[in-house]
């Protein structure tokens, strides 16, 4: 015990205790002052100024559900009926200003337009947007829609469809963006900034009116996920903090996909406190000097056992044999070599696993290509099909070469092993869509898939296996439906497949790749289960719940890459 209580007294105490405690507790109390206080200072303010403005962009967005309301009440039918396509244009014109007029939005809105069949047509003569913003707006009636940003203003478009009038059309609201930008401006340049930005990156609204209307990439930066988040980073050369959040009321109401970015000076917030953390750390410089020099002068008696033990390493990497240190009671480096010992014993364990890993997924990808049946060929066997098919007038063959040369194509995906979701789901689509010609109005399948996740990468074929072992076994006896869906789950991407068919009670051994006494499952999932798990992990794969009469679900779980 003397020998080790020589090298933790003389080295640990006096170097690391004593320099250490000391630095720790007045850098410990600046950090703590910084990184506890003052967050939480910043973020609940900031938190609460994002809710009291999501409420405000609120109230100016209701004006424009609450003007479209006034303007289409049941006693304005009659005018409303001026603005139908099969009225002169000065009919329709003065039928839009007598309902402007009446709906008190003069002076909240800088031009009311109206579009139909017969054309565009406005109060005060502003442009009309583009035409997809009213194919969207048709597809949500009467629900206000953002129509974009030009000339200084916001354009929202409200699809007219109801028991009121027969005239049908897109009303559209042209709003001042300082009627939302003004809320923005109560951040001083002092401070910072702040904006509002969709999902999709489209800046709604923007102190610097060059950024409004516009698309900015913002991936690098921080996430629109849905989530609150803080974070310090770089921009334009100084330190800057950024506060995202939802805006839960305006989102929940029309569905728009906003956030609140604040952008703050990171040295406004944080300033005093850097300049004191400066001075701490030149203290502890001189201090740490000092204590270096201690510190080499007790090494240089812990250094000559310690290069021993770094000969004995050495000599091991160039003969891969382990030498013995003479065994010495209370020398702890004896103790360190044995647990070096286990250490090299426990690397070549994890090497060979490796090996044996690597060859098992080289197998499952190379039984995954071979269900492929030498794609490039048949590719281009199946073009030759679908002309002939066109030719010949024979609709079934064309889809069902159509279908099947897509299913390949995808499946061949220029020989990677990964594709995106969407991909994924397009592929098991021309699967389904080959299965129902084979077997027409068998199964009904339904998709229910989270777009955001369409555009993450995943492994090639595990959904398209898990589909066909369901078609195979769940409807052997008559029809039923199908749903698979895809959505997030705990950061994870979870495909479903869920089937009332027949069901069965799942064995114990489904996926160990060996033939059940039932028959079901089978190889497929087997393959899918493993690829899963040597890509993303022991924690990922497939979960099967099933019992006889009461249908199938089956999950597969992978990590969510980009």
């Amino acid at each position: 015990m003397k020998m080790k209580s020589k090298l933790s007294t003389k080295f640990i105490i006096t170097f690391t205790a004593a320099l250490t405690f000391i630095f720790l507790i007045m850098l410990g109390a600046v950090q703590i002052s910084m990184n506890v206080y003052m967050r939480g200072y910043i973020r609940d303010s900031i938190y609460s100024f994002h809710e009291d403005l999501d409420k405000s962009v609120v109230a100016v967005i209701d004006e424009v559900a609450y003007t479209y309301a006034r303007m289409t009440r049941p006693e304005n039918a009659l005018t409303l009926d001026g603005l139908g396509s099969g009225n002169s244009y000065a009919v329709r014109s003065q039928s839009l200003q007598e309902l402007v007029e009446q709906s008190r939005a003069e002076g909240f809105f800088a031009d009311i337009g109206w579009r139909d069949k017969s054309g565009y047509l406005s109060v005060n003569g502003y442009a009309s947007p583009s035409e997809d913003v009213f194919i969207e707006a048709e597809k949500q009636r009467n629900k206000v829609f953002t129509g974009g940003y030009k000339n200084g203003c916001h354009s929202f478009a409200v699809y007219m469809s109801n028991d009121v009038t027969s005239a049908e059309g897109c009303f559209v609201f042209f709003m001042p963006e300082t009627a939302v930008g003004n809320a923005l401006s109560l951040f001083g340049t002092e401070v910072g900034y702040s904006y509002i930005i969709r999902t999709d990156g489209y800046v709604f609204s923007h102190e610097d009116k060059d950024y409004v209307g516009k698309y900015f990439y913002y991936d690098n930066m921080y996430s629109l996920d849905g989530q609150a988040s803080m974070q310090t980073m770089k921009m334009d050369g100084s330190r800057k903090i950024i506060l995202v959040s939802p805006m839960a009321n305006i989102n929940s109401r029309y569905g728009f996909g906003f956030s609140l970015v604040s952008v703050l000076d990171y040295a406004y917030y944080y300033g005093t406190f850097e300049a004191l953390t400066y001075i701490l750390i030149a203290v502890a410089v001189a201090m740490f000097s000092a204590g270096v020099l201690v510190a080499v002068i007790r090494a240089k008696k812990l250094s000559k056992p310690i290069a021993r033990l770094h000969s004995e390493i050495d000599e091991t990497i160039r003969t891969g044999e382990k030498g013995r240190l003479k065994k010495n009671a209370g020398d702890e480096l004896y103790g360190l070599e044995e647990k070096y010992d286990e250490m090299i014993t426990h690397i070549f364990e994890l090497m060979q696993k490796s090996r044996e890993d690597a060859e098992t997924q080289r197998k499952l990808e190379l039984d995954a290509l071979q269900m492929q049946i030498n794609p490039h060929f048949l590719y281009n066997t199946l073009d030759a099909v679908t002309w002939m098919a066109k030719i010949k007038k024979e609709p079934e063959i064309e889809n069902l070469a159509v279908n099947l040369a897509k299913f390949f194509r995808l499946s061949l995906h220029k020989g990677d092993k990964f594709i995106t979701v969407g991909e994924e789901l397009e592929l098991t689509e021309h699967y389904l869509e080959i299965d129902k010609i084979r077997f027409p109005d068998k199964v009904s399948v339904k998709f229910e898939t989270d777009e955001s996740l369409v555009k993450y990468k995943v492994l090639k074929l595990i959904l398209q296996p898990v589909v066909e072992n369901a078609l195979k076994y769940a409807f052997v006896e008559g029809k039923g439906n199908m749903t698979i869906k895809t959505y997030l789950s705990d950061g994870d991407i979870i495909f479903e497949v869920t089937d009332d068919g027949a069901g069965f009670d799942v064995p114990d051994d489904i996926l160990s790749g060996k033939k059940n006494k039932s028959g079901l499952g089978g190889y497929g999932l087997y393959n899918v289960n493993e690829r899963v798990k040597l890509e993303y992990g022991e924690k990922y794969g497939l979960e099967i719940i099933s019992h006889k009469g009461s249908g199938t679900k089956v999950t597969v779980r992978v990590a969510k890459r980009i």
